[in-house]
């Protein structure tokens, strides 16, 4: 009988059990809209976009390692994400395109040995989820029994900065990631913020730099406005003229 009464509530939870995050079909929504083939490598040429949506992104899982010169024509978006899985373009596979930011997902020394006919200065390095990851095991946990607490100030102002830059969705992928050691990025990133704080350097700078420059206003007002009230009191004395 006991067994018997449990079968309608396994037959409930069963539904949600096989359910899974909705973070993981994320990617899904971007390879749509790339046209492929497969290249004599055994992996992918990117030759077309079928959308004319801004946000278009190219992840190393989707096999694609190849950009195609005629990939980008008769499209009008101005930016995208390129993995730095992608190792084959032509020098001008940009620059022949309204394309004027490239979201990377490797550095930007990475970028630049791909000798391309792009500004560098438009190249935005470990972009987006991606990116971040990317970012993460390479320079905060690029070992399993790496104690990510041993990273240096500047290092975590650049993790932390990469954080903050990520869109919802990319934050709630990052934040569901497992790293090598097995922890969460989200935990980890909590435990950082906890050792490092939340305000990198250069933003204790620039704050430090505010306050100076509104002392100084007040303190240059203030002697001003003693000079003046003494020069009154001294003509008022006649002690000047």
């Amino acid at each position: 009988m006991v067994k018997i009464a449990l079968l309608p509530l396994l037959a409930l939870t069963i539904p949600f059990m096989n359910q899974k995050p909705a973070v993981d079909n994320y990617h899904s929504g971007f390879e749509s809209a790339l046209i492929t083939e497969t290249n004599e490598r055994g992996n992918k040429t990117l030759t077309g976009i079928t959308s004319s949506n801004a946000n278009v992104r190219i992840y190393a899982e989707f096999e694609i390692d190849e950009i195609s010169d005629t990939a980008f024509q008769g499209t009008t978006f101005t930016s995208l994400m390129v993995s730095n899985y992608v190792t084959h373009m032509i020098d001008n596979v940009f620059t022949n395109s309204s394309i004027v930011t490239v979201n990377y997902t490797g550095s930007k020394e990475e970028f630049s040995a791909l000798n391309l006919s792009f500004d560098i200065n438009h190249v935005n390095e470990y972009a987006f989820d991606e990116g971040f990851i990317n970012y993460w095991n390479k320079e905060i946990r690029p070992e399993e029994n790496t104690n990510i607490c041993n990273i240096t100030q500047h290092t975590f102002s650049k993790v932390y900065g990469l954080y903050k830059a990520l869109e919802i969705d990319d934050k709630n992928y990052v934040d569901a990631y497992e790293d090598k050691g097995g922890a969460k990025i989200k935990d980890s990133m909590k435990e950082l913020i906890d050792i490092f704080g939340q305000t990198s350097p250069s933003q204790k700078n620039d704050e430090w730099n505010q306050t100076g420059a509104i002392t100084f206003i007040i303190v240059i007002a203030l002697i001003g406005m003693t000079s003046i009230t003494v020069f009154f009191l001294l003509k008022t004395k006649k002690i000047i003229d």
